[in-house]
């Protein structure tokens, strides 16, 4: 055995850093442990096996923390989960909906769910079988997130689940979830399918009860199981913050209005400071190399609402988003403008969704011929919508919403992605 994997061993002989009596000196413990060790993945399944307090507990009964850093769904639509968390089976049809939409504008087939259950995605990892899939050519990242769920689901189906989610017990009867987001979200998939999976209900889902959320173990566990994209790792890292200054800084209550500025609460690191020797700790448990790791990280805390969610939906990198701010303010210098206004117009410019940048902005991408027939494809991740008029001369083309609600999401969020295509 090397001297590593031993004294990973006898860390976790010492101490169980998953129990809900852990304090946060056994965390960090863990999180500097974890990330110099090459079998992390093996002494988080250990070390959260050793809870006594597993039980089944129904799958209705569990609601989705709003602030957890990873997301595994278009934000929009697990906005619409975490504020009404009864409308998961809505939610995951939507997505998989989505999904065949996204395949289709590549030129891909529907996604054949009865097929991907059926199969055994990775039996050597089965509840970490539902990476995004890499084989498969130009697929788009909602149909990718979604194939990666169903086939968490298959590995569940056909192997149980190895490892509890863990949940945090409410007032009011319910629990709120802690680690495990995609382990429900495969066991609402595998309950709301019976015709594919006879042998089970899956009405109830294995889980350890804690009776206080703990976000160094929740951040812990989100390195270990997937890597997080940049606006991910600037979420936990606030997330982290707030618990240091929890008592001091008196932060605002989430909500999912102001959800992209509650986590700027903690960008200024005069009034946050990140404490002496506690720097190397968080960066362990994020999974960064060094402090200025954790720098570059915590100025995407501000970025504009809508550059956030850009660079959340599209997973930029981190690099990509720096780069873009570092034009943004030399072009600002030289057109005396805002650096938070050129910055939109540039991530507006990255995304596609203007074809053009401003004079001064730099090289300028040629505008597309509109086509002289065309028809809606989709409007705000592809929510439903018709042509009414299109003005060749103007280059306008003006969209008639079918469903009404869909001017409240334009509202909140204030960009729009819109997809047009030839009529057949």
């Amino acid at each position: 055995m090397s001297s590593r994997r031993r004294r990973s061993r006898d860390l976790g002989n010492k101490q169980d850093v998953f129990s809900s009596n852990a304090n946060s000196s056994d965390l960090e413990e863990f999180a500097r442990m974890m990330y110099r060790t090459p079998d992390a993945e093996d002494e988080l399944r250990r070390l959260e096996s050793k809870s006594s307090r597993v039980k089944r507990i129904p799958i209705n009964k569990i609601v989705p923390d709003p602030t957890q850093a990873r997301r595994v769904m278009p934000n929009w639509l697990r906005l619409q989960w975490v504020t009404k968390p009864d409308s998961v089976v809505e939610v995951l049809n939507k997505w998989l909906e989505l999904a065949n939409e996204e395949a289709a504008r590549r030129g891909r087939g529907p996604i054949d769910v009865p097929f991907l259950l059926s199969r055994d995605p990775d039996p050597s990892h089965p509840d970490e079988a539902g990476d995004a899939p890499s084989e498969q050519p130009d697929i788009g990242p909602i149909e990718s997130d979604f194939r990666a769920l169903i086939q968490l689901a298959a590995s569940i189906r056909l192997h149980g689940l190895t490892n509890p989610i863990t949940v945090v017990t409410l007032p009011n009867g319910l629990y709120q979830l802690e680690t495990g987001e995609r382990r429900l979200l495969a066991f609402n998939l595998l309950h709301m399918l019976p015709q594919y999976v006879e042998e089970e209900s899956y009405e109830a889902i294995p889980a350890r009860v804690v009776e206080e959320k703990n976000l160094w173990r929740q951040a812990a566990e989100n390195g270990a199981r997937q890597n997080l994209n940049a606006i991910s790792i600037a979420r936990q890292l606030a997330l982290l913050l707030m618990d240091i200054y929890q008592e001091e800084g008196k932060f605002s209550t989430w909500s999912p209005q102001l959800d992209v500025e509650w986590y700027a609460q903690v960008y200024d690191s005069t009034r946050f400071p990140i404490p002496y020797g506690r720097g190397k700790e968080i960066a362990a448990v994020l999974g960064l190399k060094s402090a200025n790791q954790l720098r570059q990280y915590r100025a995407l805390l501000s970025l504009p609402k809508t550059v956030w969610q850009m660079a959340d939906e599209l997973d930029w990198t981190e690099y990509r988003i720096r780069q873009m701010m570092k034009s943004a303010r030399q072009i600002s210098s030289q057109l005396d403008k805002h650096d938070r206004e050129v910055l939109e117009i540039l991530a507006k410019h990255e995304a596609g969704i203007i074809p053009e940048l401003p004079e001064g902005f730099g090289e300028e991408k040629t505008k597309p011929k509109v086509p002289e027939k065309t028809k809606s494809e989709t409007i705000f991740w592809n929510q439903l919508a018709t042509i009414a008029e299109i003005d060749i001369q103007a280059g306008t083309v003006t969209f008639q919403l079918v469903e009404p609600e869909v001017l409240g999401r334009l509202h909140d969020t204030e960009y729009v992605f819109v997809s047009v295509k030839k009529a057949d």
